[in-house]
């Protein structure tokens, strides 16, 4: 299949590309930087279909961040629904039918017990409810019509950076706690460190990815792509410290 991936260069859009390359998909990079297409995903009056030309199917893994959330909402919530709304029409009007969105499981809303897809969502924070906005645009754009959506919603992602200076998400426990054990020579927690996550690497997601494409599903398919880890913030400290 050729497949359209949008956020190409970031944590999980790398990982998909290669992990589409390797299953033989022919992958073709939409985004900032070095991708195939270079475009500015924050602008939807832009959005081409010529982007997906001959594309089966759009990986939507450029979803707002924390930090963007944080730093203009305005802005993140334009991305998430103006940019998600154009980009899932470009892409139908190219003939594209299959289509994934790369959530966050913080649209469950707090992270506490076990999580599994059947419980109902309840998006507090601003991150989490353009998270979901976003699902919802795409919900409503795969349609009847022949066409298959999946919805991952993954915890904590860890894994490869393609390029750490352009990284912007050290704050967040998988990269600060490896990072300030190799360059500080220790590790602070904020708290007591007793809140547990699924820590999932990058890889799973895009394995995630690629076996959905190996069914011929129709309508959309709401998955908690997940790791073999799930562990306290404290035993991920103790973890990094010791590798």
């Amino acid at each position: 299949m050729r497949v359209a991936v949008l956020g190409p260069n970031g944590l999980i859009g790398s990982a998909v590309m290669n992990g589409l390359r390797r299953c033989g998909h022919d992958a073709v990079g939409i985004g900032h930087g070095a991708a195939d297409v270079s475009v500015d995903l924050g602008d939807p009056a832009n959005v081409q279909s010529g982007w997906f030309a001959d594309c089966d199917v759009l990986v939507h893994c450029a979803g707002v961040t924390d930090e963007e959330v944080k730093a203009d909402l305005g802005a993140a919530a334009r991305r998430a629904m103006a940019g998600t709304e154009a980009l899932t029409r470009a892409a139908k009007e190219a003939g594209v039918r299959r289509f994934v969105y790369v959530s966050s499981a913080h649209v469950y809303g707090p992270l506490v017990g076990d999580i599994d897809e059947t419980r109902p969502v309840n998006p507090v924070s601003d991150y989490a409810l353009l998270h979901f906005a976003a699902e919802q645009v795409l919900r409503r754009n795969v349609g009847s019509d022949a066409t298959g959506g999946l919805l991952l919603r993954p915890c904590a992602v860890f894994g490869s950076l393609p390029d750490p200076a352009r990284f912007r998400r050290w704050s967040l426990v998988p990269f600060s706690f490896p990072r300030d054990a190799a360059t500080l020579h220790e590790i602070r927690l904020a708290s007591a460190g007793t809140q547990r996550r699924n820590f999932v690497s990058s890889d799973a997601v895009a394995s995630a990815i690629t076996d959905w494409l190996e069914k011929p599903v129709g309508g959309v398919t709401l998955a908690n792509a997940l790791g073999v880890d799930d562990l306290s913030v404290f035993a991920l400290a103790e973890r990094s410290a010791a590798i």
